[in-house]
């Protein structure tokens, strides 16, 4: 089967860990004898903006086509507006920079699989009237948790892709409810988690300078964008109560984002500075490594779809603290797999935190467990082998 993917969260040499578990579907995919060929298109960049933003020269500096671990790219530029104005508008400019690739390429394929609905998901409703194939979206997250309340056209635009796509695949139980609260559409919207290369993570190990400082303490780590919803503001407020009770531990947050000078000053203000480390955005096997050599993991995130860095950590047999209502239930049963507490909540999540610091017989019970569930349901070639289903059944 020849598959096109259109994501703009394709990982790239630039930004290599951006979107890496569509690169991981995709190669799941080629594994299993599909040629895939990926266009990402990246946001156009005026030069001069490359000497006052080091995002923006990252994105500048991302290749119009290039070879990822095997996998054929295409980024073509398509504009966008700062602060992302009229965001509905999107899927239009991306179209537009797929078709200058077609004027010089020519594709073949048989099926197009488009990574969210904005912009993703649109443009390939576009590209489909123009090469009659099918489309399937997978919805992540963003378009049904902040998009859809963006403004009434990205709304709009949003509800079009889950009403007109072929078929609608949801990462999670939760995100499939809200595709029918937003589209009222039942029919081939399917649920298929995301998955691990399980053999890949049990090759790691970590060997870093500043694991080793912590021998004789117990460690928490977190590992997300340092935005509101990932919650890293109440897991902070959470430590000076767990303190109370375990004072042996050193909580490693790796992350960036336009939260950290808050979250620095909250550490400081709280007198947390000996116990919490800002570790920054790391290469993704170095947080792999972080992972298999913590104590316990926790990310207390709300809107949250799936959350692949809670079944990263289970893998390596770590208790894992999540909230309840999010993506993660699939896979996290209270007290068996996971600890779940309330969201925006520092006593429950307080607890929770000291329940798995004090008692490693629970610690390691529901890590074990954990480790089982995931290895056993939520590997890329379980997924490959689900989306393979789906496509043969709309072909």
């Amino acid at each position: 089967m020849k598959i096109l993917v259109l994501s703009h969260l394709y990982p790239s040499s630039i930004l290599p860990v951006w979107g890496i578990f569509v690169h991981q579907q995709v190669k799941a995919l080629q594994e299993k004898g599909h040629q895939v060929t990926v266009i990402s298109p990246a946001f156009w960049t005026p030069k001069i903006l490359t000497y006052f933003s080091k995002k923006w020269k990252r994105y500048f500096l991302i290749p119009r086509i290039e070879s990822f671990e095997g996998v054929e790219v295409y980024h073509p530029r398509f504009i966008v507006l700062p602060r992302a104005w009229f965001k509905y508008l999107y899927g239009y400019s991306y179209y537009f920079s797929i078709r200058k690739i077609f004027k010089y390429k020519s594709f073949d394929f048989d099926i197009i699989l488009a990574h969210t609905a904005l912009p993703d998901g649109y443009a390939g409703l576009l590209v489909r009237a123009r090469y009659n194939v099918p489309v399937v979206t997978t919805i992540h997250g963003v378009s049904v948790y902040s998009l859809v309340n963006k403004n009434r056209y990205c709304r709009q635009a949003v509800q079009k892709v889950l009403r007109e796509s072929d078929t609608i695949v949801a990462v999670s139980t939760a995100i499939k409810k809200l595709v029918y609260r937003y589209s009222k559409r039942e029919n081939n919207v399917y649920v298929v988690a995301n998955g691990i290369p399980i053999q890949d993570i049990r090759d790691i190990s970590c060997q870093n300078e500043t694991m080793k400082l912590t021998k004789d303490k117990k460690v928490l780590l977190t590992v997300g964008f340092l935005i509101k919803r990932k919650g890293h503001e109440y897991l902070i407020n959470a430590l000076p109560h767990v303190l109370e009770e375990v004072d042996n531990f050193t909580c490693f947050i790796i992350g960036d984002g336009n939260e950290k000078k808050n979250l620095e000053k909250l550490v400081h203000s709280l007198n947390l500075t000996e116990y919490v480390k800002f570790l920054g955005s790391l290469p993704h096997k170095q947080t792999l490594g972080y992972m298999s050599t913590c104590d316990v993991f926790v990310l207390p995130s709300w809107d949250e779809a799936f959350g692949v860095v809670y079944i990263e950590a289970m893998v390596f047999g770590k208790p894992i603290i999540g909230c309840k209502g999010e993506g993660l239930e699939d896979f996290v049963k209270n007290g068996e797999t996971g600890l779940l507490v309330e969201a925006k909540d520092v006593i429950s999540l307080k607890t929770a935190i000291i329940k798995l610091l004090s008692n490693n017989v629970l610690a390691d019970r529901i890590g074990e467990r954990g480790k089982e569930i995931i290895e056993t349901h939520y590997t890329w070639g379980n997924n490959a082998e689900k989306m393979e289903k789906i496509f043969q059944k709309l072909l």
